[in-house]
């Protein structure tokens, strides 16, 4: 099936999502790499044009960082500040994606972005799942927050640490 939507799916290459995005008519997988230099590179890659950019990774709660994988002492970590996004929507695929300082370095890029991620702690083991079918609905033409309701419909594994953040809830917050 030919989409005429496009995803940018930035993860680990080899990876359970990079591998099953690569099989994905209208998914472009970019490596993100272990490198502090590799790093950096995938968060610019969120600046490439598509429709939906798709960012998986390490996140931490206490502040904006995007790390590689590995321990706490092998594990290599930059600053997370976009310059720009190529996309109005982002599903960040890292723990605690939702956490007020993740929401603010992507809105510093576009005030109207649409974000869904996980409100705390995700199983490498698992997410997959939940991320697959939000990507799969929306090449099919949905919006994402259709697609995350219709997961928590189905009920899948760990759906219950997602939500979702569009301008106008922040907007509303904040009145």
């Amino acid at each position: 099936m030919s989409y005429t939507r496009r995803v940018l799916v930035i993860s680990a290459v080899p990876s359970k999502l990079s591998a099953w995005a690569a099989n994905v008519d209208g998914c472009e997988v970019v490596p993100r790499g272990r490198t502090e230099k590799q790093l950096e590179a995938a968060v610019k890659a969120m600046s490439r044009p598509a429709d939906l950019i798709v960012l998986d990774g390490h996140g931490s709660w206490r502040e904006a960082s995007y790390a590689s994988s590995g321990d706490r002492e092998t594990q290599v970590k930059i600053s997370f500040a976009p310059e720009s996004l190529g996309a109005p929507r982002v599903i960040m695929c890292i723990c605690y994606g939702l956490a007020e300082h993740y929401i603010e370095k992507l809105t510093d890029c576009d005030k109207e972005i649409e974000v869904i991620g996980p409100v705390g702690m995700i199983s490498s083991r698992h997410y997959l799942g939940v991320v697959s079918h939000l990507i799969e609905r929306f090449l099919d033409g949905e919006d994402l927050m259709s697609a995350l309701d219709d997961a928590r419909r189905l009920e899948l594994r760990q759906i219950g640490r997602w939500d979702r953040s569009r301008h106008e809830d922040r907007v509303a917050d904040t009145v």
